[in-house]
Protein backbone atom coordinates (compact mmCIF):
# COMPACT_ATOMS: atom_id res chain seq x y z
CA UNK A 1 0.00 0.00 0.00
CA UNK A 2 2.76 2.27 0.95
CA UNK A 3 4.57 1.59 -2.14
CA UNK A 4 1.93 2.41 -4.06
CA UNK A 5 0.80 5.48 -2.66
CA UNK A 6 4.76 6.67 -3.55
CA UNK A 7 4.30 5.64 -7.07
CA UNK A 8 1.35 8.19 -6.94
CA UNK A 9 3.14 10.78 -5.67
CA UNK A 10 6.01 10.36 -7.81
CA UNK A 11 3.45 10.40 -11.07
CA UNK A 12 2.01 14.03 -9.63
CA UNK A 13 5.43 15.30 -8.68
CA UNK A 14 5.97 14.71 -12.58
CA UNK A 15 2.45 16.12 -13.51
CA UNK A 16 3.37 19.54 -11.46
CA UNK A 17 7.34 19.26 -13.21
CA UNK A 18 5.44 19.64 -16.58
CA UNK A 19 3.10 22.10 -15.70
CA UNK A 20 5.93 24.45 -14.34
CA UNK A 21 8.06 23.69 -17.40
CA UNK A 22 4.88 24.89 -19.50
CA UNK A 23 3.80 28.01 -17.16
CA UNK A 24 7.61 29.34 -17.17
CA UNK A 25 8.86 28.00 -20.67
CA UNK A 26 7.30 26.22 -23.64
CA UNK A 27 4.96 22.76 -24.15
CA UNK A 28 7.83 21.84 -25.29
CA UNK A 29 10.51 22.32 -22.74
CA UNK A 30 7.45 21.18 -20.30
CA UNK A 31 7.77 17.36 -22.07
CA UNK A 32 11.67 17.50 -21.94
CA UNK A 33 11.65 18.24 -18.38
CA UNK A 34 8.64 15.78 -17.24
CA UNK A 35 10.76 13.24 -19.17
CA UNK A 36 14.01 14.01 -17.31
CA UNK A 37 12.43 13.78 -14.07
CA UNK A 38 10.46 10.39 -14.85
CA UNK A 39 13.91 9.30 -15.97
CA UNK A 40 16.03 10.45 -12.87
CA UNK A 41 17.16 7.32 -11.57
CA UNK A 42 17.62 8.68 -7.74
CA UNK A 43 13.67 10.00 -8.55
CA UNK A 44 12.98 6.31 -9.30
CA UNK A 45 15.35 4.83 -6.43
CA UNK A 46 13.86 7.79 -3.84
CA UNK A 47 9.96 6.68 -5.03
CA UNK A 48 10.24 3.09 -4.19
CA UNK A 49 11.52 3.63 -1.17
CA UNK A 50 9.54 3.99 1.81
CA UNK A 51 10.79 7.27 2.76
CA UNK A 52 9.70 10.66 3.11
CA UNK A 53 11.76 12.30 0.18
CA UNK A 54 9.22 11.33 -2.36
CA UNK A 55 6.38 13.78 0.16
CA UNK A 56 8.83 16.31 0.66
CA UNK A 57 9.99 16.18 -3.45
CA UNK A 58 6.28 16.51 -4.03
CA UNK A 59 5.31 19.02 -1.41
CA UNK A 60 8.27 21.41 -2.60
CA UNK A 61 7.12 21.02 -6.44
CA UNK A 62 3.40 21.90 -5.45
CA UNK A 63 4.80 24.79 -3.17
CA UNK A 64 6.80 26.21 -6.14
CA UNK A 65 3.57 25.80 -9.00
CA UNK A 66 0.76 27.33 -6.39
CA UNK A 67 2.94 30.37 -5.67
CA UNK A 68 3.65 31.30 -9.51
CA UNK A 69 0.09 30.50 -9.88
CA UNK A 70 -0.97 32.87 -7.04
CA UNK A 71 1.70 35.64 -8.63
CA UNK A 72 0.07 35.27 -12.30
CA UNK A 73 -3.49 35.67 -11.23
Amino acid sequence: MIWLAHCLMGTLTVYLIFLLGEMIFSRNVAWGAATLAALYPQFIYYTAMPSRETLQVLLFTAAIWSTLRACRN
